[in-house]
């Protein structure tokens, strides 16, 4: 971080914090260089910059984590060459990190009471006793938190313990589900649908350049997931900034998000529904759709009645495989994700953090759904004639 020019002017007068000229060294390392700046009353200000220019430094000068070399820092008029953290917590500078340390096994709404422990001002003794204006104390203290857990809308887990969320009362974890659900079934539909098309195109149509069609479309089955999902990502904003700038039209599906996860995913899935229908369709007997057609039966009738009767258990299979195959997408939907995050994007956020219960439940869930799905796939009676 290196040293900006300050407004000294009119403004500064007014500044509720006042950072001059800091230099933080570690070792033979130069931190933050001759840094400056001020914030006034009323403003939300940012300190930007990539990784390594200073930013945590700054913020650990100004809490007391850090001691600079030189500057000070002044809060409210009252100035300061270095303050101990809990000095500076108790003149109203607060702080987060980025790694939350939260106490396990207390609830949601005692940790963060924990945060108001500097607010209160009788001694230990009345507050273990929670007599008189300790009980005072603690009531009014606990109503700010509540409006604390009110405006974050948690209030289904305020007397939960941390780490103990159960996997139903997991709001961010169920909405996942459902939004896998969502792009799952929409992935399947589209995939055996196309698929169904493909198949017939394939099998039933003689044109030239088929054998090179078909080598195409098994293209993305050999194409690593991450590849794919930025291919498809970098392709689809270009397209969208090319619409925007010479068309004037807004093409929010081309932008990170749920389309574009529902395009991802069907690129390849596709592939795998083809080849299921058309590996059943070449069996096929088209003397049947002959003798039909002979005996004054349309060919929508036919369709209907005859081969897609015998396509049935390939279509059933294909949505099946293309179903779990989306659910359990994990490399080309981080890619084109936007902020609704499917389950194995959210349980790979989670897992960043460490295991929990509610994670290893999930997953046997999924595995316990999964096996019962194939068992009733397998049951039925045309998958045992197969």
């Amino acid at each position: 971080m290196r040293k900006r020019k300050l407004d000294t002017g009119a403004a500064a007068e007014g500044a509720f914090l006042r950072v001059e000229n800091i230099h933080l060294r570690f070792g033979g390392v130069r931190a933050i260089t001759g840094v400056g700046f001020h914030v006034n009353r009323g403003e939300i200000s940012s300190i930007i910059g990539p990784n390594g220019a200073g930013k945590s430094s700054m913020l650990n000068i100004i809490n007391g984590v850090y001691r600079p070399q030189t500057g000070t820092v002044t809060f409210l008029g009252r100035t300061h060459h270095h303050m101990r953290p809990h000095e500076a917590a108790e003149q109203g500078i607060a702080r987060t990190f980025q790694n939350i340390a939260l106490f396990k096994g207390m609830t949601v709404l005692d940790n963060i009471m924990t945060g108001r422990n500097l607010k209160m001002k009788t001694n230990f003794v009345l507050q273990a006793v929670f007599w008189g204006p300790a009980r005072r104390e603690e009531l009014e203290n606990r109503h700010k938190v509540e409006e604390v857990i009110d405006f974050l809308e948690i209030q289904h887990i305020r007397k939960v313990r941390v780490g103990r969320v159960g996997l139903f009362a997991d709001r961010p974890l169920l909405a996942s589900l459902g939004t896998s659900a969502i792009v799952a079934a929409w992935v399947t539909v589209l995939s055996v649908a196309v698929g169904a098309a493909n198949a017939f195109l394939l099998e039933r149509v003689r044109f030239r350049g088929k054998s090179l069609l078909a080598l195409a479309m098994l293209a993305p089955l050999v194409i690593p997931g991450v590849i794919l999902g930025i291919s498809i990502l970098a392709f689809a904003s270009r397209l969208a900034q090319f619409a925007d700038d010479f068309v004037g039209v807004e093409l929010e599906f081309l932008r990170p998000g749920l389309p574009l996860v529902v395009i991802g995913q069907f690129s390849y899935i596709v592939s795998i529904a083809t080849l299921m229908i058309a590996a059943r369709l070449k069996r096929f007997d088209t003397t049947l759709e002959e003798a039909a057609l002979n005996l004054g039966a349309s060919r929508a009738g036919v369709l209907r009645t005859i081969t897609l009767p015998y396509l049935q258990p390939a279509l059933v299979g294909a949505g099946a495989i293309a179903f779990l195959m989306s659910f359990e997408n994990f490399n080309t939907t981080l890619m084109l994700v936007g902020s609704d995050p499917p389950l194995t994007v959210m349980m790979y956020g989670r897992m960043r953090e460490g295991a929990s219960p509610v994670l290893n439940a999930v997953s046997l869930f999924l595995m316990i759904a999964s096996a019962l799905l194939a068992l009733a796939l397998l049951q039925r009676p045309d998958a045992r004639q197969d």
